[in-house]
């Protein structure tokens, strides 16, 4: 089983509840990572608190109560935007989290995992790209928002590195074996907005862009890609595409990129269901699934609890297809937009999927 990471918050008071509910929802089945997550929103938290933080002004407010109500900033005129600015702070968290793992009274855990947000996601979100999209902004600003999540995107790539360097030497010191779960939502969002003529484009863009992002980390680290989402915010996706082929041909492009740079490729946590939508029964959905790279680990996100007949029957068509098991199951997201009660039926599920047996037919 792969939990994303973040919980409701009633049951994720502490970090030690939070990680002890996933143990106690896990058997018999084994856990990819033991992650830690304190925003249940994913990068909300981060996003407002950036109203009073270094030289970023607003631009327009919201709450953040979901897609069409998200602050959008602007770098201040005359001001210079610097990587300590916009770093969303993962790495102070993980001594508490270390601590509170050993605090557990369990030999042998999985990885600590700490979730990273991907530096275009943070820019994008930052700069009001989402909102751009969705016209909420006037086209004068629209541009402008755009303009300055590209321009400012080496300043953000800069912070993800250097938080995730501290994460790396924080747990060479402890001797812990973390894990950084690279989160990147704008990978599915960027196709689900562009024309499917401009499919390869966006292909060859988003793949130079992350290679780079993975090939400036320390060597030893360990990750995981959450890089094709639909999106969660209010348990809503903000991206609704079902065609998986420009999936197979990002994680295809994404591993011949990593092989060229010497770095292996992390396992793919792929959303096949979303919070309104339950996976495809549909055979033909999963074809494309056969041009996948054989040596890519990947995470089957089909686990929705309110259609369990539906999520068996994808995983069965989804490794009929890879002609392999899955090398996990997992949600299409974070479960910290569910109720407490939505939260443990689909940990079950997920539980009884990764543990029921497997028929691969070639």
């Amino acid at each position: 089983m792969h939990f994303v990471g973040s919980l409701p918050p009633a049951l994720s008071e502490t970090d030690r509840a939070g990680m002890r509910w996933l143990l106690d929802h896990t058997a018999p089945a084994q856990l990819t990572t033991l992650p830690c997550d304190r925003d249940p929103r994913w990068i909300i938290e981060w996003l407002e608190g950036l109203r009073d933080r270094g030289p970023l002004e607003l631009v327009l407010d919201g709450d953040s109560s979901d897609y069409t109500r998200m602050p959008v900033y602007r770098v201040r005129r005359g001001a210079t935007l610097h990587p300590g600015d916009v770093g969303p702070r993962r790495a102070q968290e993980v001594p508490a989290a270390i601590a509170a793992r050993r605090g557990l009274g369990v030999a042998h855990l999985p990885p600590h995992q700490v979730s990273m947000p991907a530096p275009l996601d943070l820019s994008l979100f930052a700069f009001g790209v989402p909102s751009a999209v969705m016209r909420l902004l006037p086209p004068a600003a629209a541009l402008r928002a755009i303009r300055g999540a590209i321009k400012h995107l080496p300043t953000f790539t800069a912070a993800i590195t250097a938080e995730v360097e501290q994460v790396q030497r924080l747990a060479d010191r402890q001797d812990e074996h973390v894990v950084i779960q690279l989160e990147s939502p704008a990978v599915m969002v960027a196709y689900d907005r562009a024309p499917r003529a401009v499919w390869p484009l966006v292909t060859a863009l988003l793949t130079r862009q992350l290679a780079g992002v993975i090939a400036a980390l320390p060597p030893q680290t360990s990750l995981i890609l959450h890089g094709w989402c639909h999106g969660d915010l209010a348990h809503k996706p903000i991206a609704d595409t079902r065609d998986l082929s420009p999936l197979v041909d990002f994680a295809n492009n994404l591993a011949a990129r990593l092989d060229r740079l010497g770095r292996p490729m992390p396992p793919v946590h792929v959303a096949l269901c979303d919070g309104e939508t339950a996976p495809s029964t549909e055979p033909s959905d999963y074809q494309v699934l056969r041009r996948l790279r054989g040596d890519i680990r990947l995470f089957a996100g089909l686990v929705d609890e309110h259609h369990p007949e539906a999520s068996a029957r994808a995983l069965e068509l989804v490794e009929q297809v890879l002609g392999r098991p899955v090398d996990a199951v997992a949600a299409a997201c974070g479960l910290g937009r569910r109720t407490p009660r939505e939260a443990e039926a689909n940990a079950a599920l997920a539980a009884r999927l990764s543990t029921a047996p497997v028929l691969v037919v070639r």
